[in-house]
């Protein structure tokens, strides 16, 4: 009896042990979910990097007040979701996909008011994809985590296009059209001008009177 006992036990503690070790393994993610965790958290890192870039090289305040929204809702996206990612064991990467960082790139070598329209173009690209691709992740079904993950993540980016179509439309943001920083109004060019030919003349004027170089003239027209 003993020995048809023994090996009994050790089968029931081997069952025990192996039901223990899957249960406390994570459920393996679909393949669609893991795609869709890697490439967001890609795209939380291009943004949160191009969001800097705005605050830092920005000319309108507006602008800038968009790169630190932007910065700041992708960190927090992201840390949400590295969260998740680690309960799933899907390893993430350290840095976004080489053409958004060729893209940024390109943007922190122009160093001129069209810094400001060429962000805005490429954060509403940006944003447009993110949203198609959060909505469907939380269509589709899928780990209940990674949904209620891209669930989340819709509204914010959806916000975040908004405010960005907004300043793309403003009046004093289209071509040709920026507001100086200091809130200066600019003049029209030939009102510059016919300022700047008035100006001179009178200044010639009065430093000829001082000089004697013109001198007023008699009734007899002479001086």
């Amino acid at each position: 009896m003993r020995r048809l006992l023994r090996p009994l036990m050790l089968a029931t503690t081997a069952v025990v042990g192996l039901l223990a070790v899957t249960a406390a393994a994570p459920a393996q993610p679909s393949a669609e979910d893991s795609a869709w965790l890697v490439e967001a958290h890609q795209r939380n890192l291009a943004e949160i990097a191009s969001g800097a870039a705005a605050v830092e090289l920005a000319s309108a305040p507006a602008v800038r007040e968009l790169g630190r929204m932007v910065e700041a809702d992708h960190r927090t996206l992201d840390t949400d979701l590295q969260s998740v990612a680690t309960e799933l064991a899907v390893v993430l990467p350290s840095e976004p996909r080489e053409d958004q960082r060729t893209s940024l790139a390109a943007l922190r070598a122009i160093r001129t008011e069209e810094f400001d329209r060429a962000w805005v173009a490429s954060q509403i690209t940006a944003h447009r994809a993110a949203l198609e691709a959060a909505s469907a992740r939380a269509a589709s079904g899928g780990d209940p985590a990674v949904v209620a993950l891209a669930d989340a993540a819709a509204p914010v980016v959806q916000h975040h296009l908004r405010a960005l179509e907004a300043a793309a439309d403003a009046p004093d943001f289209q071509e040709g059209g920026e507001t100086p920083d200091n809130g200066a109004s600019t003049w029209p060019t030939a009102a510059v001008i016919a300022v700047v030919i008035v100006v001179v003349g009178v200044v010639a004027y009065v430093v000829a009177r001082r000089t004697g170089r013109l001198r007023p003239r008699g009734r007899d027209g002479r001086a």
